[in-house]
């Protein structure tokens, strides 16, 4: 209430937004809602009527998770109950009043919607979600592959673009005043939280806490989670994403041999080159995890990683050829000649 009063005031520079928690770092949607509670709650100062509307939101949001509960044959309905016993999610909603409530709601009602193939719509509240608290991001990763799988690259994007225009929208007051504030405020990756509020590291040490190390770990956790989740669940979608990838180095690729071949270093054109060839092997391998994974390619499970030792080899052999060719050491015709065998035998593998 205390960072949009200022908004309420007139203030929409985001580096003098502030409240006694500290500066405000979340983005324009959290203004948005908690504008809304501050003139509804007469100005901040009727704090039990801010609590009956969360309660209300509390409701609405395990009224919503049973709903997505239901969809799933996996959960039985024992385990519905357990959703009305969590102490913490009740101190969230009815005492702390977090902005995490409001985000998670419009999660799940996106979540809800991408079930009914409502997508542009559930793309559209899935944007306010990440406006209100930017850990929703967190769920991007998947809805991208979703969205790939679903509608191809093109109309992936289409989707993307409309949850692009949500949060110009939600940000406009703030962007034509400050952009610069406003992006390096609201969406900072390498801001450091305070250890007073914090409530699920208390157990570790403040100096710990409050270093770099620590908030890049975190990060690093999180990326090797979604690498986990790319190959262990999401390998269609990744086998997609890296035909992607090809179609976009093979049209760089015809680019810079039709048109730079003259003035660009042969440096540079291995680099091309190397990359491009990379993408085919990793495709290569991505698609063969996936008929494994689809029990068409019966193998154990030693066998089937002995044989993706030739596409390794491949590599390591065209790596050979580049970096000979990168020091003089090879003439261009090796590299040119070597790389499509190379390319056939990974194919014929």
């Amino acid at each position: 209430m205390d960072e949009v009063e200022g908004v309420y005031n007139g203030t929409y520079d985001y580096t003098q937004l502030k409240g006694d928690t500290g500066p405000l770092v979340y983005p324009g949607g959290f203004v948005v809602v908690y504008y809304l509670l501050y003139l509804i709650t007469d100005f901040g100062k009727d704090i039990l009527l801010g609590q009956y509307l969360f309660m209300g939101l509390y409701l609405a949001v395990a009224a919503i998770v049973l709903v997505l509960y239901k969809q799933s044959t996996k959960i039985p309905l024992k385990a519905l109950f357990l959703l009305a016993l969590s102490k913490r999610i009740h101190s969230i909603f009815v005492l702390r009043l977090f902005n995490d409530c409001f985000a998670m709601f419009f999660l799940y009602i996106a979540i809800y919607c991408f079930i009914k193939n409502k997508w542009s719509l559930g793309c559209l509240i899935y944007s306010f979600a990440v406006g209100i608290k930017m850990n929703i991001f967190l769920f991007a990763p998947g809805l991208f592959l979703l969205l790939l799988r679903r509608f191809g690259i093109l109309g992936a994007v289409k989707k993307i673009s409309l949850c692009a225009i949500v949060q110009v929208v939600l940000a406009l007051p703030f962007i034509t005043t400050n952009f610069a504030g406003y992006i390096s405020r609201a969406f900072d990756l390498g801001r450091v939280f305070i250890y007073y509020w914090s409530v699920n590291w208390k157990f570790v040490p403040e100096d710990l806490f409050l270093s770099r190390e620590w908030g890049l770990s975190l990060l690093g956790v999180t990326a090797l989670c979604w690498v986990l989740l790319f190959f262990r669940k999401w390998i269609l979608p990744f086998v997609e994403f890296f035909f992607f990838v090809f179609v976009c180095f093979s049209v760089t690729l015809v680019v810079v041999f039709g048109v730079a071949v003259f003035t660009v270093s042969p440096i540079f054109l291995s680099s091309c080159v190397f990359f491009f060839s990379l993408v085919l092997d990793l495709r290569s391998s991505a698609m063969y995890l996936l008929l494994l994974e689809r029990k068409i390619c019966c193998l154990p499970i030693t066998s089937s990683l002995f044989c993706l030792l030739p596409i390794l080899w491949v590599s390591c052999l065209r790596a050979v050829y580049i970096f000979n060719f990168m020091f003089g050491i090879s003439t261009p015709c090796l590299i040119f000649c070597g790389l499509p065998t190379c390319t056939l035998l990974s194919g014929l593998h």
